[in-house]
């Protein structure tokens, strides 16, 4: 079974990029996953789960993704498709 988000929030930081947050229901999700969304690719570039961070989401945690490589122009492409959804990242 592919890693999987539910996806409830994408926002952007300055400086940072694009950021994916939601539960995972099938994991784990690790640092370096792909995620492609209408023919770009999208890697996970960093973790967070309560806060801290982690090198890997398990299934069951809350967690924020960063994708990379990501700009604004990417926010608002990736928040209309991903939020509220399911999404499936693979290894690579």
């Amino acid at each position: 079974m592919p890693s999987s988000i539910e996806v409830s929030q994408v926002y952007y930081i300055a400086g940072l990029g694009v950021i994916v947050q939601g539960k995972v229901i099938s994991g784990p999700i690790t640092r370096g996953m792909a995620l492609e969304i209408a023919g770009k690719i999208y890697r996970v570039d960093a973790i967070s789960v309560n806060k801290n961070s982690v090198e890997y989401a398990e299934t069951g945690t809350v967690a924020a993704l960063r994708l990379q490589p990501s700009s604004q122009r990417d926010y608002k492409a990736l928040k209309k498709k991903l939020k509220g959804k399911v999404v499936h990242f693979s290894d690579g």
